[in-house]
């Protein structure tokens, strides 16, 4: 199953932090790592969620095991 191995990121989908490409894997992880513990410990004010409203759910029609297939 070809879709499940390790795929390379064409070169237009590579990730920019600071105005800085990170195109090596390594350099990745660091910029990752050190983004991560920068913000581990903020606090989240949870109020925000309450700005966003509520939405009504979709009602979707049944379907079989079989459409679904």
């Amino acid at each position: 199953m070809n879709w499940v191995n390790k795929c390379k990121l064409p070169m237009i989908e590579t990730i920019k932090h600071n105005r800085r490409l990170y195109l090596e894997l390594d350099v990745f992880w660091q910029a990752l790592h050190s983004s991560f513990n920068s913000v581990q410990f903020w606090t989240v004010d949870e109020m925000i969620l309450n700005e966003l409203g509520f939405f009504s759910s979709s009602i979707w029609p049944k379907f079989s095991e079989e459409e679904f297939m």
